[in-house]
This record gives C-alpha cells, sequence and structure tokens, in this order.
C-alpha cells in the first residue's frame, strides 16, 4: 500500500502552503477569501491536526464550502490528491457528529429513497442485456427527456440497453460530503443492479457518473 493510500488526509501537508492551483477554485475565486481555497482548506486540516484549532461550527462550515469540483487535482503538476484528502476529513466530522445539519438531511434523503429530490423509490432493472446505461437520480427527476434522447441516439446503432441506477443515486455527493457509508451502500446496490443484468458495458450520461 502506498503512503498515499494508506492516509490520504496527508495529502494537506503537501498543499498547505502551495499557491499553484488557487487560481482555478470557484469557490475562492467568488468569495475572494483566502479561507476558501485549496490550500486554505490544507492549511485548516493541517492546523486542526496540530492542535492549533478546534472543529467548530465555523471551522467546519468553512472546510464544508470546497465544493468538491476537482479542478484543483486536475490542474496539479504533482497529482495531489486533495479532493480526496477533505473528504476523508469530512468522513471523521460525520462520525463524530459535527457535520452541519444539512449532511444529515442528506444522508436522511439518501436512506429513505436511494436519491435527493422526491420519494420515489429506484425503478429495478430486471431485463438481461449486454449493454447498460446508466441514469441515475438527477436525469430522472429533472432531464428524463435527455434519456429519451439518448435512447434514440443508441436505437440508430442497434445498441438497446437495460436501464440502470434508474432514480438511484451514483454515491459521489454523499461520497463528497463525508457520508461513506451511504456512498457505499448506493454503489452496492448499482452493482448488484449491473451484475444482475449480466451487463458487460456500461454507458453513462456524464464524467461525474
Amino acid at each position: 500500500m502506498s503512503a498515499r493510500s494508506h492516509n490520504v488526509i496527508d495529502t494537506t501537508e503537501n498543499c498547505r502552503y502551495c499557491l499553484m492551483c488557487r487560481h482555478l477554485c470557484p469557490v475562492e475565486n467568488v468569495t475572494n477569501n483566502e479561507v476558501f481555497s485549496p490550500h486554505g482548506w490544507a492549511q485548516l486540516v493541517a492546523s486542526e491536526r496540530r492542535g492549533l484549532i478546534s472543529w467548530d461550527e465555523t471551522s467546519v462550515a468553512s472546510l464544508y464550502a470546497c465544493a468538491d469540483c476537482g479542478n484543483c487535482e486536475s490542474h496539479c503538476v504533482t497529482d495531489q490528491p486533495l479532493p480526496n484528502a477533505i473528504a476523508a476529513v469530512r468522513v471523521k466530522l460525520v462520525e463524530e457528529g459535527l457535520a452541519p445539519a444539512a449532511v444529515e438531511q442528506v444522508a436522511r434523503k439518501l436512506r429513505t429513497s436511494s436519491n435527493l429530490y422526491n420519494a420515489r423509490k429506484p425503478v429495478p432493472a430486471s431485463e438481461k442485456a449486454e449493454y447498460g446505461l446508466f441514469v441515475g437520480d438527477e436525469a430522472d427527476h429533472f432531464t428524463p427527456a435527455v434519456v429519451d434522447a439518448v435512447l434514440r441516439l443508441l436505437d440508430a446503432t442497434g445498441t438497446a440497453p437495460v436501464l440502470i441506477g434508474r432514480g438511484r443515486n451514483d454515491g459521489v455527493i454523499p461520497g463528497g460530503l463525508g457520508l461513506k457509508s451511504e456512498a457505499q451502500a448506493l454503489a452496492t446496490e448499482n452493482l448488484k443492479e449491473i451484475e444482475f443484468c449480466g451487463i458487460k458495458k456500461l454507458l453513462v450520461l456524464s464524467p461525474g457518473a
């Protein structure tokens, strides 16, 4: 196991005094607040680990200001996984009951209906097929017409996919919020559905999915 995978939070030690990706952070660009920047969040975590600050409402809110967009890592010349480090710290905050109330609201929604937008349960796939199309909860709720259009395009190529994860979150948002168990549960359900349908090739609607 590499040092990077052993404790990803150690990434903050490499990022806390580095300004190379600062100009790419949308949160810092909007707020013009140095605290809300990649190196600001890294310094925040590093300071807490040294006992210089403690997690309170203000410091926790500052850490959760990170949008988990991935711009910092995408443009890092040394590939520092800072978003993963921040997510790992958020996992600890959730476990210690220190996360913002909104995070628990997200967790309750996911535990109840496996999606973020309504109380409707996911529609399970039952057909067998070589191809699957992962829909998720966002497209199912907001842009079902996009799913229909993609299906028409695939039909023109002679591809008839099974709809996978229809109305079920992909786990990316809860994972970034520190909701580890919820993210793992969603991923497990999606993988079970793929396996049950015998999917060999899975298509997705977005890079995030």
